[in-house]
């Protein structure tokens, strides 16, 4: 289960709700929710099945506003409930949202064939005690598992060898991708990848482009080593093991905070990449043919957008490899993909054209 929920320039549309289960400190603390997983599907209970709660939630913890030609939305955090699990918004499900300082509770309805922007046109409220019920047992029993949910033992950790990476190059290839100056004493690139892009975007404090460097080239050299020293930082950029591709998350995390790439599930649609593309670009949205992408992979939906943004503009996309399943993709000039890649590969840092 994936959905978001969309409300329309953020207007209220559901029945406001506080009981005994579903109140302000319930919410909070499933929205905090630690691991294992925000996604839950619970247990048929006895004879009554699935009568007595919900067989699938969700915890959206995101709280963000979002425009698009479709219009301006709010994605609230959210309590999502269904029974069948069909589709990215499913035929039928209900939630419980904060929006406008209140906890209030709705019904929506998708489908195969909804659209992410009209999703919101089905909002109602929620007035059937039965449904509400259904959401507080269900909330109930997230709340009993979690309660007596211990972290398994964690078997002794195995030393994960590391590779050097020489920190001029890495420095040299962060200062190419952000279209910042070099160090004093270095010299600056000699033009921004980033022609009318977020490359403005001031970093946040502590990651001054050599400070990333070191960080990224010492992660490199010693996985487990700094995974030990740093582990609640690096848990912020959700890595919660050492790894041998660590480093490249952790560049990864950073370099979208400054809105330089974005990241992507390897099973994302169009819709997600392209919520994803505007994060990093302020470009029109781009005018393409959906038909095209229909039932297409993550990778040829890459592919084919990569064919009409270097139609209609003189940039292209390209993969920062996190040799992981997910895609971090940023947006460059044409002419500068060759001297990206090649800073990449000097930097040991595979980046490539889609």
């Amino acid at each position: 289960m994936n959905t978001r929920i969309y409300y329309k320039e953020g207007r209220s549309c559901g029945q406001p709700i506080v009981s005994s289960v579903i109140d302000e400190a319930n919410f909070d603390l499933l929205m905090r929710c630690p691991k294992p997983q925000s996604s839950f599907e619970l247990a048929p209970d006895g004879e009554s099945g699935f009568r007595d709660h919900f067989r699938h939630i969700q915890i959206d913890a995101g709280y963000r506003d979002y425009s698009a030609s479709e219009g301006s939305f709010h994605l609230p955090p959210a309590l999502i409930f269904c029974d069948d699990n069909d589709a990215l918004f499913p035929s039928l499900f209900y939630f419980v949202a904060r929006i406008d300082g209140r906890l209030e509770v709705c019904v929506g309805r998708g489908g195969g064939s909804a659209k992410w922007f009209q999703i919101g046109d089905s909002f109602e409220a929620v007035t059937d005690n039965e449904v509400i019920s259904r959401m507080e047992n269900s909330i109930e029993g997230i709340l009993a598992f979690l309660k007596n949910y211990k972290e398994p033992e964690k078997p002794e950790k195995r030393k994960i060898t590391g590779r050097e990476l020489k920190r001029g190059d890495v420095v040299q290839l962060i200062n190419l991708l952000t279209g910042e100056a070099g160090e004093a004493g270095g010299k600056p690139p000699k033009q921004s990848l980033f022609s009318k892009i977020r490359s403005s975007v001031a970093p946040p404090k502590g990651s001054r482009n050599g400070d990333l460097a070191d960080a990224v080239v010492k992660m490199a050299a010693s996985p487990t080593d700094y995974f030990d020293s740093n582990e609640a930082a690096l848990n912020d950029y959700q890595i919660f093991d050492p790894s041998g591709n660590m480093y490249l998350l952790y560049l990864a995390g950073v370099l979208e905070e400054r809105h330089v790439v974005a990241t992507v599930d390897w099973k994302d649609g169009l819709d997600e990449v392209l919520f994803a593309l505007k994060s990093i670009c302020d470009v029109a949205e781009v005018d393409i043919d959906r038909k095209k992408f229909a039932r297409k992979s993550t990778e040829r939906i890459f592919s084919l957008l990569s064919e009409v943004i270097e139609t209609k503009m003189d940039k292209t996309l390209f993969i920062l490899d996190t040799d992981s399943d997910s895609y971090t993709f940023g947006l460059i000039e044409k002419g500068k993909m060759e001297e990206l890649a090649a800073c990449g590969k000097r930097a040991g840092i595979e980046i490539h054209k889609i």
